[in-house]
């Protein structure tokens, strides 16, 4: 079955001549008139387009607008044919959407080459907006990863939050490291109806001497170093919401600016001389116990009840049982979705595991986990099984030592339950060599014949 192509000219001969060079390939529809060719640019699909840039004394950029917003000649190859050689013609109609521009004294070799071209051109056109979407799409798709289950405990907090985002009242996230507090922040930006930014700001991760000018901005020449003037993050929440992660770790020399910025709605750079009128909405997360920081002096006690006026405590994992299984299947459909090897599904035996484990990295640790039992399973079927020596209590604290050997004991028992207990394949999975693989596993007593 032929290829379609429309060709909106006036001349008859070269309509023909057109005709002629392309009929072995395509189907030719010719119009006589702009007019003509939007009707069938709106009713039918084509696989090329060809068109004067005059046709009865009309020049054709209405007609190029309409293919390029249609949904379905978005992506058909348009060029544009004329004796016309106006620089700064050419250039508009480049801009408008033509992918090429050929003089009429064009041979029929020329223009089955230059219509290669052309649709080449328009196919990295259709493949970098599908990558776009689909990258949108996975963004979304990641974005409301910790938003799913239906534990009263969660629906709970995530009421308590959406009845507050169509407020201005500050917002303090309580919760253990990884129950989502970063998700559920920008989900009360987007529930308001703030018009402005989501800024998110997780001060544990910012050097201690750049926290103030990361907040606040700085003028030019304020300190060494500062070639120019740079608005602070909370500048960039104007209008929007600032979303201030692990605020327990906020130095208490910057406090006092911090609660003078929330009670005069003001912001100054540092050296700077003008304040700024700022409207933000302040959403601020911990995992510490603030009431003891306020107890030993090392949180302000004014600053912590103006940033806790709504307070609202997201449950860790253990407590949302029922949700595992939902988190742990949407968590594979985006493993999916990012590493390409093909659909999997969980045994019985696998999820019975994850459900019993006590998951004291919460919500992310549940994410990596399935993330690597995707990569790692060499088969459809993921019957990996958490065992329940590698359960730990969780405090709220980290020994990175015995953390990191935990993680490293579960591969190595990944890797041999992949490789049904061959040392060798087991090696070549982890990267590493046979003896090493040995010692480990002498080290956490695993015992594989």
């Amino acid at each position: 079955m032929k290829n379609s192509c429309l060709i909106v000219e006036d001349d008859e001969d070269f309509a023909n001549f057109l005709k002629k060079a392309l009929s072995y390939q395509y189907d030719i529809l010719i119009c006589s008139s702009i007019d003509e060719g939007k009707k069938h640019v709106i009713d039918q699909k084509f696989d090329l387009i060809l068109c004067d840039y005059r046709v009865l004394d009309e020049t054709p950029e209405s007609f190029i607008q309409l293919t390029r917003q249609s949904s379905t000649n978005k992506y058909t190859p348009l060029i544009l044919i004329s004796s016309v050689d106006d620089v700064s013609i050419i250039v508009k109609l480049f801009d408008l959407g033509i992918d090429d521009f050929v003089h009429k004294s064009v041979t029929p070799e020329e223009i089955l080459a230059r219509i290669k071209a052309a649709k080449r051109l328009r196919d990295l056109y259709f493949y970098a907006d599908k990558l776009a979407n689909e990258t949108e799409r996975l963004k979304k798709l990641t974005f409301c990863d910790f938003l799913i289950g239906d534990s009263p405990k969660f629906l709970e907090a995530l009421e308590i939050c959406k009845r507050v985002s169509q407020t201005d009242a500050p917002v303090l996230l309580l919760g253990e490291t990884g129950v989502g507090k970063d998700v559920v922040a920008r989900k009360i930006h987007e529930w308001s109806s703030r018009k402005g930014e989501f800024v998110s700001v997780n001060i544990s991760a910012l050097p201690k001497d750049l926290i103030e000018a990361e907040l606040f901005g700085y003028e030019k020449g304020s300190f060494s170093g500062a070639t120019s003037s740079k608005p602070g993050l909370i500048e960039m929440a104007d209008q929007g919401t600032l979303f201030l992660d692990e605020i327990g770790e906020m130095p208490l020399d910057l406090q006092p600016k911090l609660l003078r910025v929330l009670q005069d709605k003001k912001v100054r750079r540092v050296g700077g001389l003008k304040e700024t009128p700022i409207d933000f909405r302040l959403v601020s997360a911990t995992c510490k116990n603030l009431f003891n920081a306020v107890k030993d002096g090392s949180f302000r006690e004014d600053l912590f009840y103006r940033i806790n006026l709504v307070t609202c405590t997201l449950p860790p994992l253990r407590e949302r049982s029922g949700d595992i299984i939902k988190l742990a299947n949407h968590f594979l459909k985006l493993a999916e979705a990012r590493f390409n090897l093909g659909p999997k599904s969980f045994s019985q035996r696998c999820l019975n595991s994850l459900i019993n484990y006590s998951w004291p990295g919460n919500i992310r640790e549940l994410e990596n986990t399935i993330y690597r039992f995707y990569l790692t399973s060499t088969s459809d079927l993921i019957d990996f099984v958490l065992q329940k020596e590698e359960q730990t209590d969780f405090t709220g604290e980290f020994n990175l030592e015995g953390r990191i050997s935990l993680i490293e004991k579960s591969l190595f028992q990944e890797a041999l339950q992949a490789s049904k207990g061959n040392k060798s394949k087991a090696a070549r999975l982890l990267g590493i060599s046979r003896v090493t693989l040995i010692q480990k596993l002498k080290k956490y007593g695993l015992n594989f014949v």
